[in-house]
């Protein structure tokens, strides 16, 4: 079985990556202490990788956008995603790209 699946979700998105190294950016089942499993996209190279996507916007409006329980995929629409409940954030990074690519990061904080 691989971590990361439905039945055997990770703990977060660090923990999958820190299991398999060779984990690529995707939607991950991911666990953060509930009993639950929770889709989420998991950045797996952005500096070192094993982020979690709360988050999406793709323009300069600044976070006027709605929040829904589905996983925020990059690729789809401007939200954030209420999905992850009550977990506990202890780092927040914003980026900033010249597309919807995760290499093209030009900067991040």
């Amino acid at each position: 079985m691989t971590l990361g699946e439905y039945i055997t979700p990770g703990f977060d998105c660090s923990d999958i990556l820190n299991n398999n190294m060779n984990a690529k950016d995707g939607f991950y089942w991911i666990h953060l202490g509930e009993r639950t499993p929770r889709k989420a996209w998991c950045d797996m190279t952005t500096d070192s990788g094993g982020f979690i996507l709360f988050g999406y916007q793709n323009s300069s409006v600044t976070w006027n956008v709605p929040s829904t329980n589905e996983p925020v995929d990059p690729f789809g629409s401007s939200r954030w995603s209420s999905v992850l409940g009550n977990a506990p954030i202890l780092d927040i990074r914003v980026q900033i790209s010249s597309s919807k690519e995760f290499k093209d990061t030009k900067a991040d904080w």
